[in-house]
């Protein structure tokens, strides 16, 4: 069995990259791991991983990710995608703390990656988090898409 499923992190396009970040440091209670002029990195603060990037320009989901168990993972992934005449680009470092991405397009348009990540291991969720302002989530754990047809996401995944 392939250790490949767990919600990772998410892009989310945003007209006012500042307000935002203000927004889900503040209000919600994200930790800012990184910040460059186009994005801004955000994590929950139950693993040293980014579970949330704000990509300046537009709205909505531009890509999502989830964590693969290993190299070994994103090796098979690339022969599934190869063989399915799916178009892929392999990276490193595509967001702070991911080791190594593995970029590809569903049938319906949205992006995905599977990555490796640094920090792999999870932090007890009972255990109280320091305190910060906000909602404060522990975790991201899953993501839903909208698409004009089940078929196509279907039968890619299945």
């Amino acid at each position: 069995m392939r250790n490949i499923g767990h919600f990772e992190q998410a892009d989310l396009r945003v007209t006012d990259l500042g307000a935002a970040s203000d927004f889900f440091i503040n209000v919600m209670g994200l930790e800012e791991i990184s910040r460059d002029e186009n994005a801004t990195y955000l994590g929950c603060g139950y693993d040293n991983n980014v579970d949330l990037t704000l990509v300046k320009g537009g709205t909505g989901v531009q890509r999502f990710t989830l964590r693969t168990g290993d190299g070994d993972d994103l090796d098979w992934a690339t022969h599934r995608l190869s063989d399915a005449g799916v178009e892929h680009e392999l990276l490193t470092d595509a967001a702070p703390g991911q080791t190594n991405s593995l970029r590809f397009t569903l049938p319906e348009g949205h992006d995905m990656e599977l990555v490796t990540v640094q920090d792999n291991r999870y932090r007890e969720a009972y255990r109280q988090q320091p305190a910060r302002h906000g909602v404060t989530p522990i975790d991201g754990d899953h993501i839903n898409l909208i698409s004009s047809t089940i078929n196509g996401i279907n039968n890619f995944f299945f």
